[in-house]
């Protein structure tokens, strides 16, 4: 598994031109249990969006995917019915499609601009996980309670608050991208793969975020 710039990447690696260009319409993300296209994943990436603001809301109606979401602090839904005008597949927490208005794209990254960078660890899965929260205690209670990546053991090892959180968490994952590690678990009956899971030590990955925080004079 690798972070969105690093599949991208891997996605296009000795293509055409053409045969990229079709690879991002085309291509699904094979890597995990998700749904996200290469199209998808390459907006996503554009606007600095992490995974972990994401939401599969394959199968769910509306008000569900939108009740959950706001239970889990989700602000991108996908997996979703398309829109009439360009049959985009990516909504907000509201509804709306985020491709054809892009301008909500703002309230997103607002949403994400202060936070709390984590690390967790956990030992029966053997990883860490690097994430934002804007309640780091109420996260490990989520994620033990779920299972998160099929243990319950996660344990807060490192936090940092910082603005632009989210865009800190998603330049970490990128930094980290060859450590990714697949776990899974299942949720709503709906077998997950993690995003934010990856086998390096706890040490670096903080060293990671500290580094980013300093270079951005935090």
């Amino acid at each position: 598994m690798m972070n969105i710039s690093g599949l991208l990447k891997s996605l296009i690696k000795g293509k055409s031109k053409n045969e990229k260009e079709n690879q991002f319409d085309d291509t699904w993300h094979a890597a995990s249990s998700t749904k996200l296209t290469g199209a998808q994943l390459r907006f996503l990436s554009d606007h600095n969006l992490p995974l972990s603001c994401t939401f599969d809301a394959t199968g769910l109606r509306t008000a569900e995917y939108k009740s959950r979401m706001k239970e889990l602090d989700k602000t991108v839904a996908y997996g979703v019915t398309p829109c009439k005008k360009y049959n985009h597949r990516l909504r907000t927490s509201a509804g709306h499609c985020i491709q054809c208005n892009p301008a909500s794209i703002a309230f997103i990254t607002r949403y994400y601009k202060e936070g709390y960078v984590y690390i967790m660890s956990s030992r029966d899965a053997k990883a860490i996980k690097v994430g934002f929260s804007l309640d780091t205690k109420n996260r490990v209670q989520q994620l033990n309670t779920k299972g998160y990546g099929g243990a319950s053991d996660w344990k807060l090892i490192y936090e940092a608050k910082a603005p632009e959180a989210g865009r800190i968490e998603h330049e970490v994952h990128s930094r980290l991208s060859k450590y990714k590690k697949d776990l899974q678990h299942i949720e709503w009956n709906k077998l997950v793969t993690c995003q934010e899971t990856f086998s390096c030590s706890s040490e670096f990955a903080v060293a990671q975020i500290k580094d980013i925080l300093k270079s951005r004079g935090g």
